[in-house]
């Protein structure tokens, strides 16, 4: 062989090489994320690997303290893709982190997970994408008279958001603001005319939002017993105000026709709630 030809040859290989590492590196980001999205539905306790990986899309001091033990992969809207990371944070309280495709972190949020024995067993992605995009479910075992099986959110103006409670039986279950920390998180300060127009909303999921706070169980609009825990002042007037707008039961009663059955459901016992 002559020399200029090995040394061509050698050239070539040494330049395939320094492609390969060069694309191996580039690509990296890809298969990490994809890597991290094939692990739906797995509780990832000690799984050191995916906890190594989840720690680049999370800030490092609040992965050393709790470990990510649930991921799902959610479908957003035009295709995009997101990663829901679920830290446990007690035994009522866990931390939701969506990060999308392009590495950009929509929110960090704690919720409250239940209130009686139940535990969390699971997360799952894209549970109703008919209602919106981003949705997912937290999956409980439903110990307890009362017990939670799924807690369904939607993710509405970057926020988690529930839309409805539900016991194993899938039978639906209303929240507690009464002692100001409902499952999910509180509900956004809003003025009632604004809370009153999301009833009309095209998106079935901001329905929901405002039904399931609706519907559910409130502090009465006196001052609370000295030492326990309560709505707080802001939260239980706006409540009393959008309550009482004449528009909100006329609307309650045309969404209790809706022919989606958890708008209709949850419509009709907001209604009852709200006329006793």
């Amino acid at each position: 062989m002559r020399l200029s030809t090995f040394f061509f040859l050698v050239l070539g290989l040494v330049s395939l090489g320094g492609t390969g590492w060069f694309l191996w590196h580039a690509t990296a980001g890809s298969r990490e994320w994809h890597k991290l999205r094939s692990y739906p539905g797995r509780d990832l306790n000690g799984v050191e690997d995916i906890q190594a990986l989840a720690g680049k899309y999370l800030d490092g001091s609040t992965l050393t303290s709790f470990q990510v033990r649930w991921i799902a992969a959610l479908d957003g809207p035009d295709s995009r893709e997101g990663l829901l990371l679920c830290q446990t944070l007690s035994d009522q309280r866990a931390r939701l982190t969506l990060i999308d495709d392009r590495r950009q972190r929509r929110f960090t949020a704690d919720v409250r997970l239940r209130r009686w024995s139940e535990s969390i067993k699971g997360l799952r992605g894209n549970t109703r994408p008919d209602l919106a995009p981003w949705t997912f479910a937290i999956e409980m075992d439903g110990n307890g008279a009362e017990g939670l099986g799924l807690v369904h959110y939607a993710v509405l103006e970057d926020s988690p958001v529930v839309i409805r409670l539900e016991r194993p039986s899938g039978e639906s279950v209303p929240n507690v603001y009464r002692d100001g920390d409902p499952i999910g998180t509180l509900p956004p300060l809003r003025i009632p005319e604004k809370w009153e127009r999301r009833l009309s909303s095209e998106s079935l999921a901001e329905i929901l939002e405002v039904l399931v706070w609706l519907g559910g169980i409130h502090a009465e609009p006196v001052m609370g017993r000295a030492g326990y825990p309560t709505e707080s002042p802001y939260h239980i007037d706006m409540f009393q105000e959008t309550a009482r707008r004449p528009g909100v039961i006329a609307r309650l009663r045309e969404l209790s026709r809706h022919p989606h059955p958890w708008i209709a459901h949850a419509a009709e016992q907001a209604r009852l709630r709200l006329e006793k």
